[in-house]
């Protein structure tokens, strides 16, 4: 294959691979979206069960609460019953001080129960709107579900036809110069960028008038000094415009999460 049917080779390629690009960022994000709402359904779903535990814990503290009130109240009859059967003003003083401790008793148990009453009724009522709030949830999974799983698999079809027509192209290139695009290709979205107006349209450095030179005798590849795309000559069509518009677009992204880590990694 000449040099020159080689440049549209590279051109499909750059075309390819961006297209690729945006399929799987479109892939990546519906993807995002069904996970994020299994998560937010599994937090409410273990907020749900946390405040069930408490709740159980706090009857459980009720209960055994009742069971003191019961026993004090039982007490504050024996007692009364002890005190009408005093025979003597010492005796009537230490039953009277009895009543008194196992009355305070009462109304610190009284006291508790009611708190507690309250906090359970708080708590349920939390419960009541976790439920509410993942019944929604899970409404909303089952609507998405269907028509998510549709967009995924058309964009995975989509993709594997991209790719079937990548691996297509680079099969038309010499081996040595799939060799270069392969080792271009791990590091970027593209491993080809077309060289118009004297500018790499990838990175848009101005390629030396020496190289321009060079790659329009068409004689050889030549990569850019700059981003290392294998360049070739092209007046730029309209589709390889827009998607170049694209990757401008995907590597801006990249770059924002690339400086996202930096200051989380600092």
């Amino acid at each position: 294959m000449s040099i020159q049917a080689s440049f549209a080779t590279l051109q499909t390629l750059q075309v390819v691979d961006l297209r690729i690009a945006k399929l799987e960022a479109e892939l990546a994000t519906e993807r995002a979206g069904i996970s994020d709402k299994a998560e937010r359904q599994a937090a409410l779903l273990s907020r749900i069960s946390k405040v069930e535990s408490i709740v159980a814990v706090m009857e459980s503290t009720r209960h055994e609460l009742n069971q003191e009130l019961r026993q004090h109240l039982l007490q504050v009859d024996k007692t009364r019953e002890k005190l009408a059967r005093c025979r003597n003003e010492r005796e009537a003083n230490a039953a009277q001080r009895e009543m008194e401790e196992v009355r305070r008793l009462c109304k610190e148990r009284e006291t508790e129960i009611q708190k507690l009453l309250g906090l359970i009724a708080d708590a349920r009522a939390d419960v009541a709107l976790l439920e509410q709030e993942r019944n929604a949830v899970a409404e909303q999974i089952d609507e998405l579900d269907g028509q998510a799983a549709l967009r995924v698999r058309a964009l995975e079809s989509s993709l594997e036809e991209q790719q079937g027509k990548r691996e297509a192209a680079l099969g038309k290139l010499p081996t040595t110069v799939q060799g270069r695009y392969h080792a271009v290709h791990a590091r970027r979205s593209t491993g080809t960028a077309a060289a118009v107006d004297g500018s790499c349209t990838a990175c848009h450095i101005s390629l030396s008038p020496m190289l321009y030179q060079e790659l329009m005798r068409m004689q050889e590849f030549f990569q850019c000094p700059s981003c290392h795309r294998l360049l070739y000559l092209t007046d730029a069509p309209e589709e390889l415009q827009s998607d170049l518009e694209t990757q401008a677009d995907l590597e801006a992204q990249s770059d924002l999460e690339d400086d996202d880590s930096a200051v989380s990694e600092g």
